[in-house]
């Protein structure tokens, strides 16, 4: 923020936007009265005038209910660059420094003017709420407004910022008053006289925190308003939310740090009553008067607030503090014990509140002991038996509340029960009964409940580990059948991912649930359509005939789980379904049509979510099963982009489908897999990526774009730099850039050499020290494509300013200038500027090098020249910093 030093000095204008000028002008009226800066106005009532013409804005007034803002309409000027709110943003803040008479009359009057505007958008006959201090027996001051007004002073506002600026301002020149030993409390008593809104006595609470004596006597007629105290406690609560990090973070370090030091100064951050009941304690007079108030104090209806009153109340009084040890620092300090009946009153509240609440945190309660491994306590055991209700009750079940706490109970009971379980067979029994019955009351037939059924995960994994537990797990095979062709897909998520950490003791069976899993899939794809009543019944006879598939007690192995032959029999069913609904058309799907057919992919994606997590650790890399199913899942969905191509030649060039969720998710983890693959043998996951080439280049770049994440953790660096060298020979030898999209194939490369992932690249890392040995590639890439796309070459020019392209900045200084010598001029102006910088970098960073390297000096020499000849603004200043070079 700017200061203001005697003698006459020109300061920048101020940042008002549309209102520079009068800005300006009132800036000059106030400074004039301390003989600062030349005069425009001379009479501080002018620029009073100018100030609030600035500020108010001359619109008609909106009619209350009719407000095309957000935000309320106090009739000020719209001003951007007044939010986030700061002290420095407001022309009072100066004028506070210069007249501060003259600025709290100009104060009041803005805060007049917006109290009406606000008073007249409410109803007819309404009763505006308003705060009243009494400062004496006969003398009681009005504050209109409520503890939104309260706190203006800490708001946001891109509409009335600039008044909630002038309020922070004073704020602000109060606290600086304070901080440079000046009594204050002649201003308060000023302030108050004021009156205007409640905002101003937002204002004074905050300065009295900071200056908490001046409660004891200036603001002491603020100490018995019990509103004071709750406004303020929701103020301090959310004080975090005031400072708007992603706003000042673009302002620079310096302004940020001012801007955060002073939204969460400490005064803002204690709470009033903190500091009332501080000085409760250290003044006995001061607790008495306080006490005097508190009595009149009217007695809450709501008994939650009767007990929130009686806490604040015996913090109050001293009798309440107690010398106790510090957990943290091990010193003395003093705090607040609440009076045994409270004590006793707030604890019966809580467990009429918990008893109300249990429902709503029982769940998580449970998913978080379902997370962990080992037995529950037999407290805990005992706890959940007891909310299980002795008989089914479907009225209970029907509440989804209840539904969810009775299934969480269940579930973690049977989960974890242990020892426990066995010894208490009526518990036992009465959980899985409950599991049974939510699993058959589940209905998935006709509906794809994307939200997910919470009683139906739980009761997954009940019946999951239930199955685990018994010799016959076989008796659970049509419950975990039916919950998987629940379409529910959290409760097929939590099924999968429970199961594949039990994947050694199922054996076989793992692999009959992920067949079990694709016909699922395949099912779903096979849903009537609404037109198509008549074949419900047969979709139905599918599904029945799908519950009967045996889970247990086969003898199973991973060839079963072959994704494409079971999307092509789906396919097959889809094709008649088509001929016969469309008999005038072809009776093969064709071309991009295969990505209504085969498997669903939502199925599959929740189903193997645990699979494709990319927040895993990498744990699940290291598993050459893992590899495999990943493989599966990628040929199923390549098979799926790629379509089926047939004798049109047209329908042959088609480009592929985009992937899908799943492919996503499949690319998105597919790196971390590349390089912990498992077997020497097998085929690399991104051979079968890049093989799908430019008609599915969105694949390649999506794999690109997390390959290039990898440099961001520590990795094997000899693998990730062999790898990547075995991607760009596969590349460059498959010549994507000279088909019939060969503007696809040039981007694939571009992602491919990491030209957009220069952040990733240019990390302090083992792999930045060996991209020289990939300059070979970056040389052939910029000797054929990048002379034929201006684009590339302001990616690559851009590349080269970063630390990534340093050791091939003077080499490509040389391959720029050569791709230069192709255009006869730049169609885009950002490629000019871009090579503009890559000049300058050089001229900042390697001036040594141009004096030692002829051909880098001409090479630079040249592209300058050509700069200017092209009339790029900054292209005479490189030329004469070129001639400077000796």
């Amino acid at each position: 923020p700017p200061t203001f030093i005697s003698g006459r000095q020109e300061l920048p204008p101020w940042p008002l936007g549309p209102n520079a000028r009068l800005i300006d002008a009132f800036r000059n009226a106030v400074l004039n009265a301390n003989g600062l800066v030349p005069l425009m106005y001379t009479d501080t009532a002018v620029a009073s005038e100018v100030l609030l013409a600035c500020i108010i804005e001359d619109q008609p007034h909106t009619e209350f209910g009719q407000s095309p803002r957000i935000e309320e309409a106090y009739g000020l000027e719209h001003e951007r660059d007044s939010c986030p709110t700061a002290f420095w943003k407001s022309p009072f803040f100066p004028y506070l420094t210069a007249q501060p008479e003259a600025a709290l009359g100009a104060l009041k009057q803005l805060l007049d003017f917006v109290v009406a505007r606000w008073l007249s958008n409410a109803p007819q006959d309404a009763e505006m709420p308003a705060l009243t201090v009494p400062i004496s027996a006969s003398d009681v001051r009005t504050f209109p407004g409520t503890w939104s007004h309260f706190g203006w002073s800490q708001h946001n506002s891109h509409h009335s910022g600039q008044l909630f600026s002038a309020l922070d301002a004073l704020e602000r020149w109060l606290v600086l008053k304070i901080d440079a030993g000046e009594d204050i409390s002649p201003w308060c008593e000023r302030l108050l006289e004021m009156e205007g809104s409640t905002a101003i006595v937002g204002v004074l609470v905050n300065v009295g925190k900071h200056q908490p004596a001046l409660f004891q006597g200036g603001l002491r007629p603020l100490i018995g308003l019990e509103d004071l105290y709750w406004w303020d406690h929701g103020r301090v609560k959310n004080v975090g939310f005031n400072f708007d990090a992603f706003s000042w973070y673009r302002n620079g370090d310096t302004i940020f740090n001012l801007a955060r030091d002073w939204v969460l100064a400490p005064h803002r951050k204690v709470g009033l009553r903190t500091v009332i009941g501080d000085l409760a304690v250290q003044d006995a007079e001061f607790a008495a008067d306080l006490r005097s108030h508190t009595t009149a104090w009217p007695f809450p209806d709501n008994a939650k607030e009767r007990l929130e009153q009686r806490m604040l109340l015996s913090e109050f009084d001293p009798a309440n503090r107690q010398q106790v040890v510090d957990e943290a620092t091990g010193e003395m300090v003093s705090r607040v014990i609440y009076p045994d009946d409270l004590q006793a009153d707030l604890f019966a509240y809580q467990v009429e509140a918990n008893a109300k609440l249990q429902p709503l945190t029982l769940p998580s309660q449970c998913r978080k002991i379902l997370a962990q491994a080992g037995a529950l306590a037999e407290a805990d055991c005992d706890y959940l038996a007891g909310l299980l209700p002795e008989q089914i009750n479907d009225s209970v079940l029907a509440e989804e509340e209840s539904r969810i706490m009775i299934a969480a109970a269940a579930a973690t009971l049977v989960a974890r029960g242990g020892a426990w379980l066995e010894t208490h067979g009526l518990a036992k029994a009465r959980a899985l009964n409950l599991i049974k019955h939510i699993i058959e009351t589940s209905n998935g037939e006709q509906q794809d409940r994307i939200s997910g059924d919470e009683p139906l995960s739980f009761a997954a994994i009940g019946a999951f580990s239930a199955a685990l537990a018994i010799d016959k797990p076989g008796d659970w095979d049509a419950a975990l059948v039916q919950i998987l062709s629940s379409r529910d897909r959290g409760a097929i998520n939590t099924l999968m991912a429970t199961a594949s950490r039990h994947r050694e003791e199922l054996g076989p069976a793992w692999y009959r649930l992920n067949f079990v899993l694709l016909l699922v899939a395949a099912l779903d794809r096979l849903t009537p359509r609404y037109d198509e009543d008549d074949r419900t019944a047969i979709w139905k006879r599918w599904l029945a005939r799908l519950r009967l598939q045996p889970i247990f007690g086969t003898d199973a192995t991973n060839a079963i789980v072959d994704l494409t032959d079971i999307a092509r029999r789906a396919e097959r069913l889809l094709e008649r379904r088509r001929a016969r609904l469309n008999p005038h058309r072809p009776a093969r799907l064709s071309g991009k049509s295969r990505r209504f057919a085969g498997l669903s992919s939502h199925i599959l994606e929740v189903g193997y979510a645990w699979l494709l997590d990319p927040e895993d650790d990498g744990s699940l890399a290291l598993d050459p099963e893992n590899h495999r199913l990943l493989d599966e899942l990628w040929a199923f969905e390549a098979w799926r982009m790629e379509g089926e191509r047939g004798g049109d030649a047209d329908d042959d060039d088609e480009e592929y489908d985009l992937p899908s969720g799943l492919g996503y998710a499949i690319l998105r983890i597919a790196p971390r897999f590349v390089m912990a693959q498992a077997s020497a043998d097998a085929r690399p996951l991104w051979q079968a990526i890049l093989a799908i080439g430019p008609n599915g280049y969105h694949a390649t770049e999506q794999f690109a774009a997390g390959w290039f994440l990898l440099p961001f953790k520590p990795q094997d660096t000899d693998r990730f730099v062999a790898t990547w060298k075995a991607m760009l020979d596969t590349a460059f030898a498959a010549d994507w850039a000279s088909g019939r999209r060969w503007y696809r194939g040039r981007q694939m490369i571009v992602k491919l050499l990491g030209l957009h992932s220069h952040a990733a690249l240019s990390q302090a890392n083992e792999i930045r020290a060996r991209l020289p040995e990939l300059i070979d590639y970056y040389r052939r890439w910029a000797e054929s494509d990048m002379t034929r796309d201006e684009d590339d070459l302001a990616t690559f020019c851009h590349f080269l300013t970063t630390e990534a392209g340093r050791h091939m900045r003077l080499e490509g200084v040389c391959w720029v200038r050569d791709a230069m010598n192709t255009s006869d001029r730049f169609y885009r102006t950002g490629t000019a500027n871009t090579i503009a910088e890559l000049v300058d970098c050089v001229l900042a960073q390697n001036g040594d090098d141009l004096l030692r390297q002829q051909s880098v000096r001409d090479a630079v020499i040249d592209i300058v020249a050509r700069l200017v000849a092209a009339e790029v603004p900054t292209a005479m200043g490189l030329q004469a910093r070129l001639t400077t070079l000796k």
